[in-house]
């Protein structure tokens, strides 16, 4: 494990610096916001992103890396160290990996906490390395971008109907990701080949328990967003507040088969 270690450290201080190809891009999409930018020569650019992590938090995001590489098949686990600049700071995080849709480009997905975070909109660069890629990027401050994510995440909510004032925090200790695996894909939905991206809202009591979920946005499946409020309702438990009859909570879950 060492010398592997070694080995990555040695490809990420020799390999070049991608630069920025473009400007960075705030897209206010129907269910989700993403800020994202191109870097690289084109038409080989890699787009280094930011979207709302499964709890559409402000303070925590998911960072997806879509590259021309293909590297290899199929979906992929593992391991992934990402070091930020001028800090120096190391995180290990987990990461998943598949082929995009128009199986021109890789994608790289890891789930950034708040910690992180804050940590992110100091930098002005970022290193990903796993045990297949390594790369550079340039990325500017990330300070600005992370506020007119907020922003539009906020804008989001309003628009279904939701004050982001009311927003139900999480329970220490409670992690929606594990409410959602391929134990508990639908088996019709499974059968079919369904897959898809559901977002519910779900209303919260005083006691921190949900007592209500519907579909803001639809997978176009009716097991997957069956599913999405059965699960999240049965195991979803937020912190109390007495004083507040009713709060929201907005998940967003993707459906991906693994064999995609």
């Amino acid at each position: 494990m060492a010398s592997v270690l070694a080995l990555l450290a040695g490809i990420a201080a020799g390999m070049p610096t991608l630069q920025p190809a473009g400007k960075w891009v705030v897209d206010y999409r129907p269910d989700m916001c993403i800020a994202g930018r191109d870097f690289g020569t084109a038409p080989a650019t890699t787009t280094f992103a930011l979207q709302p992590a499964l709890d559409m938090d402000e303070d925590t995001a998911s960072l997806l890396v879509l590259t021309p590489e293909r590297l290899f098949s199929g979906y992929r686990e593992g391991t992934a160290t990402l070091t930020l600049q001028p800090s120096g700071e190391v995180r290990k995080l987990d990461y998943r990996s598949w082929v995009a849709p128009t199986g021109k480009q890789r994608v790289f997905k890891l789930e950034l906490d708040a910690d992180f975070m804050k940590s992110l909109k100091r930098s002005t660069g970022l290193t990903l390395q796993t045990n297949a890629y390594a790369a550079n990027f340039a990325t500017g401050k990330m300070e600005a971008i992370a506020r007119a994510m907020a922003v539009c995440n906020d804008s989001l909510l309003r628009s279904w109907n939701i004050d982001p004032t009311l927003k139900a925090r999480l329970a220490d200790g409670i992690d929606p990701g594990k409410w959602f695996n391929d134990s508990m894909y639908p088996p019709n939905a499974k059968a079919l080949g369904a897959q898809g991206r559901v977002v519910i809202a779900v209303t919260v009591g005083p006691d921190g328990k949900p007592s209500a979920c519907r579909v803001v946005i639809s997978s176009k499946s009716n097991d997957l967003d069956r599913s999405s409020c059965s699960n999240t309702m049965a195991r979803a438990r937020y912190l109390p507040d007495r004083d507040t009859p009713n709060r929201y909570a907005i998940l967003a879950i993707s459906w991906v088969l693994s064999a995609y």
